[in-house]
């Protein structure tokens, strides 16, 4: 059975790291790329099961990635990460629904590694994973 993959986007090369090491423990093929450039080749290439988007990056942002995404009409599971605040977060978590992703979620920098690992298991999503990670603190 092959690995499920992450893809994961930040021009912050410390975040991407970090996800990628706690992905890895989680048994996930891990991509990472600092911006939306190398994450559009690399999606191609991998076709990932999840996906991990930064909000703010220079030239194109977190946003401008979920409408491509949605255009090209992908179920992918997404994981909006910000270091801007819950609303900036909320509005782009508000934005995927809006454009038709069903599993959708996020989460503010730091990441904490509770949260993360629930939210890369299989079959967490949204609400569900924020409780759990909520209830093993």
């Amino acid at each position: 059975m092959a690995k499920r993959c992450l893809l994961i986007v930040d021009d912050e090369p410390a975040v991407c790291e970090s996800v990628r090491l706690m992905a890895e423990r989680e048994g996930l093929h891990v991509v990472t790329t600092g911006s939306a450039e190398a994450f559009r080749d690399a999606y191609e290439a991998a076709r990932p099961e999840i996906v991990m988007i930064d909000i703010v990056m220079p030239g194109c942002d977190g946003p401008a990635l979920l409408r491509e995404l949605a255009e090209a009409h992908e179920e992918t599971r997404v994981i909006i990460i910000t270091g801007h605040g819950i609303d900036c977060l909320a509005d782009t978590i508000g934005l995927g629904h809006d454009l038709g992703f069903r599993d959708i979620s996020g989460m503010q920098k730091p990441l904490a590694n509770v949260e993360m690992r629930l939210a890369l298991k299989p079959g967490q999503s949204g609400a569900r994973h924020r409780a759990e990670a909520d209830a093993a603190v």
